[in-house]
């Protein structure tokens, strides 16, 4: 199913005037009210619309927003496209100017076409180099429609693990000392990461519990009653060795390891009845090329 087909040509404007988020956003949901077949209020819609994204603070990027508002008052999808006057830095911590705004209204029965319609612009705006700057070319709905007919741009049957994956992962290479890898583990606020070969092929995982299990004496494993041991051993073994040996003595191999095409409900139940942790993505040469958490169904999905 292409993507213009659920897009209405009417809904995209060029010239929307900079100024603040909000005054944005409220320009152009009332440039939209004429053409959408409901009853709106630009100015409440936006001011929930910047509430939202203030709680969540998910950065914009690669030239392209995406703000949203799900609400039982829609009675559909609406996608608006507003091309501001120029570049504009939307939310402090966004990590590029953005050149197009693409804004969804999103009604209660709507969420699973909102969810992969947003994959589809995601997909084309981070995969096609010079994307955002050919859609801001564009002159009207139906020119901007057209190009992503042009690209292929389609709604996919199902929401992949290519659509929802952490793309932008922390790793260490395989010979890394220890202490650089801890010192990722904070940085990162992580408690695993994937190891990758000096091809940047992925060879396993570092895992801060199988640290810490081969350091600990092999009895303390076996024992029932915990409370009968102190004593700081253990830890100082590792500050002790950290610069003397490397991540490989650490190294285990993935439990979970999926590939791009699937399905959001099968990661869901991977992460649910094994406890995963992380599913490490990879494409067909077995690169890895992405990571999925519970927190990736939550923001991209849950609250995406």
């Amino acid at each position: 199913m292409k993507l213009s087909s659920i897009l209405n040509p009417d809904l995209f404007f060029k010239g929307i005037p900079v100024g603040d988020r909000q005054s944005i956003y409220k320009s152009m949901l009332e440039k939209a009210a004429g053409e959408i077949k409901q009853d709106i209020d630009p100015e409440k819609i936006a001011s929930e619309m910047v509430k939202r994204e203030d709680a969540f603070s998910i950065p914009y990027e690669k030239g392209a927003a995406l703000p949203h508002l799900r609400s039982p008052l829609f009675d559909d999808l609406y996608i608006i496209v507003g091309i501001p006057d120029s570049p504009v830095l939307l939310k402090n911590n966004d990590k590029d100017l953005s050149h197009v705004v693409i804004m969804s209204l999103v009604s209660e029965k709507t969420s699973d076409t909102y969810l992969k319609t947003l994959a589809a612009f995601s997909r084309f705006v981070i995969k096609n180099g010079g994307s955002v700057s050919r859609l801001t070319s564009c002159r009207d709905g139906n020119e901007f429609n057209a190009l992503l007919d042009a690209e292929n741009v389609i709604l996919k049957k199902e929401i992949t693990a290519e659509d929802i994956m952490d793309s932008a992962f922390p790793y260490v290479l395989s010979g890394t000392p220890l202490s650089e890898a801890l010192d990722m583990f904070s940085k990162y606020s992580k408690t695993q990461l994937p190891v990758l070969d000096s091809g940047k092929r992925f060879i396993g995982v570092l895992d801060s519990e199988n640290i810490l299990r081969k350091s600990l004496p092999a009895h303390y494993m076996i024992l029932d009653n915990v409370k009968i041991i102190s004593g700081f051993e253990p830890f100082q073994h590792i500050l002790t060795n950290e610069d003397k040996i490397t991540v490989d003595e650490y190294i285990r191999e993935p439990r979970a390891v999926a590939e791009l095409s699937t399905p959001l409900i099968q990661l869901a139940l991977m992460l649910i009845k094994n406890e995963f942790l992380n599913i490490f993505i990879t494409d067909e040469h077995k690169q890895l090329v992405g990571i999925v958490t519970m927190l990736e169904i939550v923001q991209k999905v849950l609250r995406g």
